[in-house]
């Protein structure tokens, strides 16, 4: 370091400083330190994508109300006088799962119950559809960001962030 008279520069009042210089009276400048951090890497693979924007309980409702859909069309196909092409367990899933991906199904329903739980399932699937567009545009265009920390103890007792201050100042002193 190199002596001087006077200095104007921003140095921070330590007792060591205080040792062998003198401050002036009052301080003319306030400093308001802010932190910076590296954002923690979310680690998000396709299946945490796609399945995020439903809570759990949402997709086990979603799922049994297709099960149960499907028992119900394979129950009114066997009840229905008429020959229905939903008589086997594999068209009425085909069928269910088809319109719950909102696509077609050469597979229809002929009987009127059958009609009315298939435009049940028409409108449930579109509700769900647009529910889950809205939760996945929601989520991947606004990211959940909590701070890993809200007051210094936990910044200077944590271990995943390494600290790096300006050399000499009042904070790096107060972090060692």
């Amino acid at each position: 370091f190199q002596e001087a008279d006077i200095a104007c520069a921003s140095i921070t009042r330590t007792y060591s400083r205080s040792l062998v210089m003198d401050f002036t009276s009052l301080p003319f400048f306030n400093e308001y330190r802010g932190f910076m951090y590296k954002r923690p890497n979310p680690g998000s693979s396709l299946f945490g994508i796609i399945f995020r924007p439903l809570q759990l309980h949402v997709w086990l409702c979603i799922l049994s109300t297709i099960i149960v859909i499907v028992a119900a069309f394979w129950v009114t196909s066997m009840s229905s006088e008429n020959d229905s092409p939903l008589s086997n367990k594999w068209q009425c899933i085909h069928f269910s799962c088809a319109t719950m991906l909102s696509q077609g199904s050469p597979y229809t329903p002929r009987s009127c119950s059958g009609r009315i739980l298939s435009a049940f399932l028409w409108f449930f699937s579109i509700t769900v559809a647009a529910v889950y567009g809205g939760n996945l545009t929601a989520f991947l265009a606004v990211s959940k960001l909590s701070t890993p920390f809200s007051t210094l103890a936990d910044i200077a007792f944590q271990s995943d962030f390494q600290i790096g201050f300006p050399g000499g100042g009042y904070s790096e002193m107060f972090f060692k």
